[in-house]
């Protein structure tokens, strides 16, 4: 039969026991909440932002996150091989510039939109972006330049802003499904050949327009009929010239304005007053 004091020393080793496990679970519980340092907690590919509650998934497509860009202080300048990768594309709020050629010959990018207003375009920016459907692009935007959206055979839509004064040469030439356009009030110029070989089977001219560009619509064999402002000054030479097969094209014009006096009926056009 074991001994008094033997029971005493063995109930004093059983407490210690107990007081060593329950001192290793606090300190493995302090362990797991140590991320506290970042105010988030992680769980999983998930990160909990603690000031707001939302869950931010880690491997998300962020498609305005900076380091998608090549940036040239606040002009970008090309994609990053990650931005390479990304579908939709949303240009930064502090970007103030894309430069000439920066997205040429990318054929991943489907959806593009910009954060800020005041981003202007440069020649090129855009062109032969094959992937590319829709645009939408900056509040403030006055120029597209030349070539901007050049060869873009995929594009079908373009939201373009009412700030927009000047379509540049070759802006949106052979855009083989562009159709969706709306033009803005604002729109002043035209350039050679911006729409040329392009989609388009029906595009409203503002009042307000001075000048288009020679050939600027020329074959687009979906355009059967347009209407020219009275407000329109400089109209260029083989505006509407068509295709092998083509009918021509109605245009209607206000009688005794520039455009009446300028377009004559021919193979290409039928005039016509409203």
């Amino acid at each position: 039969m074991p001994q008094k004091g033997m029971v005493i020393t063995m109930k004093k080793r059983g407490l210690s026991m107990v007081l060593a496990i329950a001192m290793v679970v606090m300190c493995l519980t302090a362990l797991s909440g140590c991320d506290s340092d970042s105010g988030n907690t992680k769980t999983g590919a998930d990160t909990i932002d603690s000031n707001n509650g939302n869950a931010i998934t880690e491997n998300s497509n962020k498609t305005d996150s900076r380091e998608y860009f090549m940036w040239s202080g606040t002009e970008i300048t090309g994609l990053t091989e990650d931005g390479k990768k990304q579908k939709h594309i949303s240009i930064p709020a502090d970007c103030t510039s894309i430069s000439a050629y920066a997205f040429m010959e990318n054929e991943v990018m489907e959806e593009l939109s910009f954060l800020g207003e005041d981003t202007t375009l440069n020649k090129g920016s855009f062109s032969q972006c094959t992937a590319l459907v829709r645009v939408v692009l900056p509040a403030k935007l006055t120029e597209i330049p030349e070539s901007c959206f050049f060869a873009n055979t995929a594009l079908e839509s373009v939201e373009m802003p009412q700030s927009l004064v000047t379509i540049g040469e070759k802006a949106f030439m052979s855009c083989d499904n562009l159709d969706g356009l709306t033009l803005g009030d604002s729109l002043v110029t035209i350039g050679e050949s911006a729409f040329a070989i392009s989609g388009i089977s029906e595009l409203e001219l503002p009042e307000g327009l001075k000048e288009i560009g020679k050939e600027a619509f020329s074959y687009c064999s979906n355009l059967t009929e347009i209407r020219i402002p009275e407000s329109v000054e400089t109209i260029g030479v083989l505006l509407f010239l068509r295709g092998f097969g083509d009918e021509p094209i109605t245009v209607y014009v206000k009688e005794g304005s520039y455009a009446d006096k300028e377009l004559v009926n021919d193979h290409t056009i039928t005039i016509e007053y409203y």
